[in-house]
């Protein structure tokens, strides 16, 4: 008669429970809170697994686990999660639909392990994704599994376990250095294509304010005219535009801040506000044709990269993203030492 290995006997010590493996050991289990835990090796193992599961029970650390899964955790964290912005939750959002659910999200916290998350960072790591990119997904999966953690369905958070050469590692980007020259070749090319008669917009100026005061995109299409005093070359900033196209917070306390402009970028803007149909002090200074806020990326797609490939630029290394026009005039007058440069 075959004996039945999935039987579970009674071990001599309560609690401690075994089942006969085919090579004739057993596999011991420790019952606490609730569920069996298996224990990797013999008895005097399951005795130390049952002491340290019941220190964790008296600490409130081990509770039922029930059949809540890691999607249903994952909803719960970020509908909890009232401050971010709203970019952030979006971003969030759209991680844990596309990337975590997918992998965990049919799972229980505690069938989640270390080893599992360090072959999905790989996993990552091969697909191609920067170290910071796999780090910001990582994000809303640790919130997750903490919320797990302090609710007690999980005793452990596995991130926590990784070690340091399993955890992804951001490299900091390679910015383009920028020559004077490149920037009037890129503002010219701007000039240029929105003389054409295909031209639809003019973002010539916009682009000459990103360069000369450092403003991320989405604070550049969040000014309005109250923002701006010209008589004084300031421009205040003090919100951005979201995906959404509402007006938000900017993206740290910090960045709510006056910068100087240069007397010719002020000229420039007033003569814009002269011929703009949208001129109010609650007024976009870029709008769109009915007045709304520009798109992030249709102004990265319709006039940063053309103007770029236009001015020659499209091919240089390291490759120029809308970010790097940030750090342009700092990093020329930084290399060159140059007090001023003339507009293009």
């Amino acid at each position: 008669m075959s004996t039945d290995r999935a039987k579970r006997h009674k071990s001599r010590h309560r609690g401690i429970t075994y089942r006969l493996r085919s090579d004739g050991g057993r596999s011991y289990y420790v019952y606490a809170a609730g569920q069996q835990h298996p224990v990797a090796g013999g008895e005097t193992d399951a005795l130390n697994l049952q002491a340290e599961l019941r220190s964790k029970t008296a600490r409130g650390a081990l509770v039922r686990t029930g059949s809540v899964k890691l999607e249903t955790i994952a909803a719960e964290w970020l509908a909890s999660k009232s401050k971010l912005r709203e970019r952030t939750r979006l971003d969030y959002k759209a991680d844990l639909d596309n990337v975590i659910r997918p992998r965990f999200g049919h799972r229980k916290p505690s069938q989640i392990s270390a080893d599992q998350l360090a072959t999905f960072i790989r996993e990552l790591e091969q697909s191609g994704l920067s170290g910071a990119r796999i780090k910001n997904i990582l994000k809303p999966l640790n919130g997750t599994l903490k919320l797990a953690q302090r609710r007690g369905i999980l005793a452990t958070n596995p991130l926590d376990l990784l070690t340091n050469d399993e955890r992804p590692h951001a490299r900091q980007r390679d910015h383009y250095v920028w020559s004077a020259d490149d920037i009037k070749k890129l503002l010219a090319a701007s000039t240029q294509l929105a003389s054409e008669p295909y031209a639809k917009y003019d973002y010539s100026l916009l682009l000459t304010l990103a360069i000369y005061s450092g403003l991320r995109i989405s604070e550049l299409l969040g000014l309005q005219w109250r923002d701006l005093d010209l008589k004084t070359h300031t421009v205040r900033v003090r919100q951005q535009l979201a995906r959404d196209g509402s007006l938000t917070d900017p993206k740290t306390a910090n960045a709510i801040r006056e910068v100087p402009l240069a007397p010719k970028i002020s000229k420039q803007l007033a003569k814009h506000k002269l011929t703009a149909t949208h001129s109010g002090q609650d007024d976009f200074v870029f709008p769109s044709r009915n007045g709304t806020g520009l798109n992030a990326r249709n102004v990265v797609r319709r006039g940063f990269e053309p103007a770029l490939k236009k001015a020659d630029l499209h091919t240089a290394t390291p490759k120029i993203t809308f970010h790097d026009l940030r750090h342009a005039f700092a990093s020329l007058l930084i290399s060159q030492g140059i007090t001023s440069i003339e507009l293009a």
